[in-house]
């Protein structure tokens, strides 16, 4: 369970009010849009969000870290000691040196070690230095041909990197040298629907002029299918 508080202080409130109905309801609306926008941070963040080592006991969101450990063969995920149930194992693969001497290769090694059938990881997700590091591994290997006139002008930019049809993104909140490959069949994000950005009533407290609620959010990630995800950890972040 997550809670922002929101705080309308009454010095705001009369800076916003007047003759327009629309001042007050504005800055009401700015502040819940702040919140939202705090909790959403949070949620993607490493001390209670989703790229946390937060284990089923603590209070925020069950991390990444945990779910899809870097330690695969030691340690409880849902209940369940991950050293006695060989089937309970994410998989894990080391780049040992850096991105350009064998990124591509580990890459390969977690990817194919996941699949199963015509299931395979859905979303690989990795830190900014990663992401560039494999941009520029992938496109040291394209030749241009540029035609004539000499003049021409030719566009080397990437906007997305699809991998194996997969798509690649980049976080600012997962842990440094680490890349995910997740496959979004068995890993979902739970929402309560009685806690989903849900506002309680705005309180008058009885010590000062300003008005008080919390933004909650109840839910959790959850796994059922820890073999079908992968980690890569090292060096990925060097080149």
């Amino acid at each position: 369970q997550l809670t922002v508080p929101i705080v309308a202080t009454g010095t705001k409130m009369l800076q916003n009010s007047g003759n327009n109905p629309e001042a007050i309801v504005s800055y009401m609306a700015f502040l819940v849009e702040a919140a939202e926008e705090s909790m959403k941070n949070s949620m993607d963040g490493q001390t209670v969000g989703i790229f946390s080592n937060n284990t089923e006991s603590d209070p925020g969101i069950t991390g990444l870290q945990n779910i899809v450990s870097a330690t695969p063969t030691t340690g409880t995920t849902g209940g369940l000691d991950r050293s006695v149930y060989t089937f309970w194992q994410n998989q894990q693969v080391a780049c040992t040196v850096g991105f350009n001497t064998n990124g591509l290769a580990s890459m390969r090694s977690a990817f194919y070690s996941a699949i199963r059938g015509d299931e395979h990881p859905t979303i690989i997700m990795m830190t900014q230095s990663s992401y560039i590091n494999l941009d520029r591994v992938l496109t040291a290997t394209i030749q241009y041909n540029i035609p004539s006139p000499k003049t021409a002008y030719a566009d080397l930019y990437f906007e997305h990197i699809y991998w194996h049809g997969v798509p690649c993104m980049f976080g600012s909140n997962i842990l440094a040298n680490t890349i995910y490959g997740l496959n979004l069949k068995y890993l979902k994000l739970i929402v309560n629907q009685e806690r989903d950005m849900t506002i309680r009533d705005w309180i008058t407290p009885t010590d000062g002029d300003y008005l008080l609620a919390r933004l909650y959010w109840a839910g959790n990630l959850v796994c059922s299918n820890l073999a079908r995800q992968f980690v890569i950890t090292g060096s990925p972040d060097t080149f």
